[in-house]
């Protein structure tokens, strides 16, 4: 026997498995390809492991098993203390599009508002050293972003990361708590760089949170990041760059993001800004132009439809269909918000009943007048209703993630209306 599970206290086999092979997906993978489940892998003696493919390293380390089997005990005793929580690759609480992902950790270490892991993500990165330019602008797209329903997700580096996290902050009165999750490259435990070790209690403080794949206590590795980056990207619907050099780790997470068939948004910068040459390559490369913010939930509304509708069937599958269950998904805010507007409550198949331009009553809103007879674009639906951006953008999303309008090259229309 490798080990005795029973000395663990019936602790899940996945995260002992976790811990024994120090983090390392393909060796987690290897072991539960061989064997069927973790548990199983556990039964095996390390010659079996060996016999699976395991790196020498990770068996000449289990050999001598007091050290790995001392962290492994601390690791159990803080998860017992609450100090962290864990989530297991497909589980309700992982995040789902994470689950898409090839290489994606069998274990993340949390801490914070761990319902946000379900919400819609979006990727948010740049240069370590930004512009004024770029610090407004990522204050001015993550706060409204963030508003409209978006958890942003960074990696809490100094620059365009930190911005990012702080601009969730701002805007958290408004969300129900800080709509942004920080992915460390080193333990939920630590901060690196510990000169954002505020900002991390603030994140924590003000109803975000923070994850990490590495065990806690592992300090930050220069070759933890880029693995951290695959989870950022990974978990978001997309990544949005704001000022890159040509040669930098967020163009690696953007790269990364579109080898996951994610959306990949880049801010242009003006010319001669060595510090935007990356976003412009991006740009030239196919990433999507992008100046305002409302164009990022324009190209991702569709995105967010999906998402909820795969956690409508997650949430059948389990037995269960309640209102919270399927609207988390789409953000607490949109939950919030659905909860007392009437379009949420629509049934699905749209398609079966009259067009609802046809349907007059309390629930035709302004927005909803204004769409009434032609298609606009949201520059038209501002000038023309005088509303607040953020308050049209979020009338949009639950518009049409109800499926009473439908949005084509920019511009909206209520649902059954055709030229």
């Amino acid at each position: 026997m490798l080990i005795d599970q029973t000395q663990f206290g019936g602790s899940d086999p996945r995260l002992i498995l976790w811990c024994l092979v120090q983090a390392s997906s393909a060796a987690y993978a290897k072991l539960t390809g061989a064997f069927g489940s973790a548990e199983a892998a556990l039964r095996e003696p390390i010659s079996a492991w060996s016999g699976a493919g395991v790196h020498g390293t990770h068996i000449k380390r289990l050999s001598e098993p007091q050290s790995s089997l001392k962290q492994l005990e601390q690791t159990l005793s803080q998860l017992r203390d609450q100090r962290f929580w864990v989530s297991y690759h497909g589980d309700p609480d992982y995040p789902a599009l994470l689950c898409e992902v090839d290489d994606a950790p069998a274990v993340l270490f949390g801490r914070g508002r761990q319902a946000l892991l379900a919400d819609p993500h979006l990727a948010v990165v740049g240069t370590r050293s930004p512009t004024p330019s770029a610090r407004a602008t990522t204050e001015q797209f993550v706060q409204m972003l963030s508003r409209s329903g978006l958890s942003i997700v960074s990696g809490l580096a100094a620059g365009i990361d930190a911005v990012a996290h702080a601009a969730a902050l701002k805007a958290a009165p408004e969300t129900s708590g800080a709509q942004t999750v920080a992915v460390m490259g080193c333990g939920v435990d630590l901060c690196y760089p510990p000169s954002n070790q505020k900002l991390l209690e603030d994140v924590l403080d003000q109803g975000g949170a923070v994850i990490s794949e590495y065990l806690p206590g592992t300090r930050a590795l220069k070759h933890h990041f880029p693995r951290r980056n695959r989870i950022i990207s990974g978990m978001s619907m997309g990544t949005l760059v704001i000022e890159a050099a040509q040669r930098s780790g967020s163009l690696i997470t953007a790269s990364m993001a579109a080898e996951f068939g994610r959306s990949v948004f880049a801010v242009p910068g003006f010319i001669g800004n060595q510090k935007a040459v990356g976003c412009h390559d991006l740009i030239r490369g196919g990433a999507t132009l992008c100046y305002q913010p409302e164009q990022v939930l324009e190209d991702l509304s569709s995105q967010i439809k999906v998402l909820i509708a795969d956690q409508r069937a997650n949430s059948a599958s389990a037995g269960s269909s309640t209102e919270h269950q399927l609207v988390r998904a789409a953000s607490n805010q949109l939950h919030e918000r659905a909860q007392a507007d009437p379009f949420m409550q629509t049934k699905s198949d749209h398609s079966a009943r009259e067009p609802r331009r046809t349907q007059q009553g309390p629930a035709d809103t302004p927005l909803l007048e204004a769409l009434s007879s032609q298609a606009m674009s949201l520059d038209e639906l501002v000038n023309q209703l005088s509303q607040p951006i953020p308050q049209i953008i979020e009338q949009l999303t639950l518009l049409e993630i109800s499926g009473q309008i439908t949005q084509q090259a920019g511009r909206y229309q209520r649902s059954g209306w055709t030229h």
